[in-house]
């Protein structure tokens, strides 16, 4: 115990250095069998939360595999988009550069969509988190929110331009908020992210996610350099 506890600490170390050669020393020294598994155990022994969203949003061969598992390991289930926002960046710092963030939202809203499908195709429904929240929240969550989009690209969208708003309105670790931004202003910026800018997201489901935003500060989306 003493033994993997001491190269786990040494593999945490190198991780906030080199994440890649960090994780590759998990593996090879037999701690774990797999990258995903590896950055699961990482994330227990503190390493660094920006290191780590930065690792997973880059183009690596072995970066795709570690995002999607690693994402379809977290409780998605019967989230709406900040609750789920929130889920993922509870364990990860943002990324600074938007290509990294693009493709951790990406990785994102293929699990959550590919996890709501399932269960509608099943016919089955999800019981709501008995997960006490110290935000109030009023966004639609799971299969309400399900209903409305037509697929992953939209929510994606949407993720997208919710951690925007919420970086403009409250600003991120380094830097100051920007300033406010009304409803009608946001709605026009996501006007054409359905159906490939053919459609609009629903304004009542819109308006649900800006009212939360808004109403109050969300710790975990303020991890942005």
């Amino acid at each position: 115990v003493a033994h993997r506890k001491a190269l786990l600490g040494l593999a945490a170390a190198v991780f906030n250095l080199q994440p890649s050669h960090g994780l590759a020393l998990v593996v090879l020294t037999g701690l774990e069998e797999g990258y995903t598994s590896a950055m699961k155990v990482l994330l227990k022994q503190n390493v660094s939360r920006t290191m780590a969203g930065s690792f997973l949003g880059e183009p690596l061969s072995v970066c795709p595999l570690i995002r999607f598992s690693f994402f379809d390991s977290l409780p998605m289930l019967n989230t709406g988009v900040i609750s789920c926002l929130r889920t993922i960046f509870s364990a990860l710092g943002i990324p600074e550069e938007l290509q990294k963030l693009d493709r951790i939202l990406w990785a994102v809203a293929s699990v959550w969509w590919r996890k709501h499908k399932a269960l509608k195709e099943a016919g089955r429904a999800v019981q709501p988190s008995r997960r006490v929240s110290k935000i109030p929240s009023t966004e639609l969550n799971g299969m309400e929110l399900f209903q409305y989009l037509s697929g992953q690209e939209a929510l994606y969208q949407l993720m997208l331009s919710t951690l925007l708003l919420h970086r403009r309105i409250w600003g991120g670790a380094n830097n100051m908020p920007t300033g406010p931004m009304d409803f009608e202003e946001w709605a026009e910026l996501n006007q054409g992210i359905e159906r490939q800018g053919e459609d609009n997201v629903p304004l009542h489901v819109q308006s649900k996610i800006y009212n939360d935003i808004v109403s109050l500060r969300v710790p975990e989306l303020c991890i942005w350099p």
